[in-house]
């Protein structure tokens, strides 16, 4: 029986107890991503990103490093950050200005993770991104993301389907989840 990728996610304040962080740690590829500043997401922006793998660094993930990638100067570049949780299940870190996320639910093959990132410039956005061990999200799956950018208050039109057609960073595809085609990125 499939477990629901965000059954823990409309309580949203769900118990950091709930993740079973032995199986946080792996390889994962970004499925989803959504934000209320839509620049910071599309092509160029500096929070479209790549995730590829997650790591924690101990037994209880007080830290948890985040392998991703993103375009830098017009070229993809690897990124690895190390978020710190500060005892609530909010994670803290430093890539293009500081980052507060947290996870919204996970199982084996799914993880949904919140963030507040606060640039340089001070500009505030709030981000939701899915990663998975596979490439797609279920109707079921995709309708509760809906629910959850709905509660988070982002536009629906700034969520995006994210299917990786080559096996790496290029040859991505984006859908909205609004609606409308695939469009290459």
């Amino acid at each position: 029986m499939q477990i629901v990728l965000l059954a823990l996610v409309f309580g949203l304040a769900a118990c950091q107890e709930a993740i079973d962080f032995s199986k946080v740690s792996g390889e994962w590829k970004t499925v989803a991503v959504a934000a209320d500043n839509l620049d910071k997401i599309s092509p160029g922006g500096d929070l479209r990103v790549y995730l590829r793998r997650l790591d924690c660094l101990d037994a209880q993930c007080t830290q948890l490093k985040v392998t991703f990638y993103a375009q830098e100067n017009d070229e993809c570049q690897k990124f690895e950050v190390v978020g710190t949780n500060n005892g609530n299940g909010v994670y803290e870190g430093d890539y293009s200005g500081k980052n507060y996320f947290s996870i919204l639910g996970h199982k084996d093959d799914m993880i949904a993770f919140v963030n507040r990132n606060v640039d340089e410039a001070g500009r505030k956005t709030k981000m939701i991104l899915v990663a998975g061990k596979r490439d797609n999200l279920s109707e079921e799956e995709q309708s509760q993301l809906i629910t959850v950018l709905h509660q988070k208050r982002i536009p629906l039109a700034n969520a995006r389907l994210v299917a990786n057609s080559a096996g790496g960073v290029s040859g991505l595809w984006e859908m909205s989840l609004a609606g409308g085609g695939f469009r290459s990125t």
